[in-house]
């Protein structure tokens, strides 16, 4: 029953329009349609729908933080087909894709404990020097596990989390978007990794079965109204 109307059945409709009148109850809707289209897809359109919607998610993200890269640029650097030398606007987005791959294949109730990210963070960071050009660029900047801990124990802390399990599964995706920003860890982490955690929440939240939410194509249409980097105010 598509996704039980989106997970929104557990309130009254009633008390939903009233909460929350500028949000459009759609997407979710839409979103739980294309989670049983993709269960009930061959395994090569679903295998072939998602390698896509990661490519261009990447790119989107990049987007958002302020560079551009061509997604067919990124499709053929990951395929080792492409001509040229990758620049560092391309091997930013790579670093975000291979971020979304990676968390992809990780159980989403894993993703939202710091001590948890933290060991996945250490192993990563195991055999490779400083500026190694397979780690993402936030692991470069950040080699001290105590600071990366201190920032993640902030932006995950359990009383955030119990409000967002609250809260229907796309507000609460937004509500840790916006989170993420107001504890400092876009700056000092990264933004992508926030968007990712967004993406990662619908999955736990049991709205889709995968990685199926793709936030920074959403937001890719206001690119120019909003801007992580210059710190523009979100949107009411």
């Amino acid at each position: 029953m598509i996704r039980a109307l989106a997970l929104q059945e557990c309130a009254p409709a009633a008390a939903l329009v009233e909460r929350h009148r500028t949000l459009n109850p759609d997407p979710a809707i839409a979103l739980a349609r294309l989670d049983e289209r993709l269960m009930h897809a061959p395994p090569a359109v679903r295998e072939g729908w998602i390698r896509r919607a990661f490519l261009h998610e990447a790119v989107a993200s990049l987007r958002l933080n302020g560079f551009y890269v061509a997604a067919r640029d990124l499709m053929l650097m990951l395929e080792d087909a492409s001509e040229r030398l990758p620049d560092q606007d391309l091997s930013r987005a790579r670093a975000i894709h291979q971020m979304i791959a990676s968390m992809s294949r990780r159980d989403p109730r894993h993703l939202f404990n710091a001590r948890r990210l933290l060991v996945m963070t250490s192993l990563r960071l195991r055999g490779k020097p400083p500026g190694h050009p397979n780690l993402p660029s936030w692991l470069n900047r950040h080699r001290d596990p105590e600071q990366v801990r201190d920032t993640l124990d902030e932006a995950l802390w359990p009383s955030a989390i119990a409000t967002w399990e609250k809260l229907p599964p796309l507000e609460a995706a937004a509500a840790i978007i916006a989170h993420w920003h107001a504890t400092g860890a876009a700056e000092s982490i990264g933004a992508a990794p926030g968007r990712a955690l967004a993406m990662a929440w619908v999955h736990r939240a049991g709205l889709v079965s995968g990685y199926y939410f793709l936030p920074a194509i959403g937001f890719f249409g206001h690119a120019m109204d909003y801007r992580p980097d210059l710190q523009a105010r979100w949107p009411r």
